[in-house]
């Protein structure tokens, strides 16, 4: 029961993350993966080499070009990944009593499932500035043709 409340109450919580301009615009890590990073600091030895240190920059680089940076870091994330995919094991474990081909495929979908998720918001965010581009590029020559106008006067 409790373990339901504290997903509801999860669910219900708004993140935020502060923009260049200062504003503050609404960020949401799935709830999956809300529940899994108080679990990572369990882990805070893990993963301290240089090996795991290119990896998690490389997270980071992708969690920055989501706008998630001050949310979440590399090494959460991947924490996490390994935090759900032992539990998700362990519970299917418990609930099925031996290890199928279903229990299987659940853990390996659960193991790639933050790295999915972050690179869904890439390509999402990667499509809005798409989107916007031709506005700004027709500001962008907006603002050039009255400075040489200004400067031709």
């Amino acid at each position: 029961i409790s373990a339901v409340y504290y997903l509801g109450w999860l669910s219900q919580q708004v993140q935020y993350v502060v923009l260049a301009d200062g504003h503050r615009q609404e960020r949401s890590i799935p709830v999956l993966i809300r529940a899994a990073l108080p679990f990572t600091a369990l882990f805070p030895r893990f993963f301290t080499g240089a090996t795991a240190k290119r990896y998690f920059s490389g997270i980071d680089r992708q969690i920055i070009s989501t706008g998630f940076e001050g949310l979440i870091t590399g090494r959460e994330l991947a924490l996490t990944r390994l935090w759900l995919t032992l539990s998700s094991l362990a519970m299917g474990l418990l609930a099925a009593r031996q290890a199928n081909l279903l229990l299987l495929v659940f853990v390996v979908c659960i193991f790639f499932y933050p790295m999915i998720w972050l690179r869904g918001v890439v390509a999402a965010r990667h499509k809005t500035i798409q989107r916007g581009l031709p506005f700004v590029l027709d500001l962008l020559t907006l603002c050039v043709v009255m400075i040489l106008d200004a400067a031709w006067r």
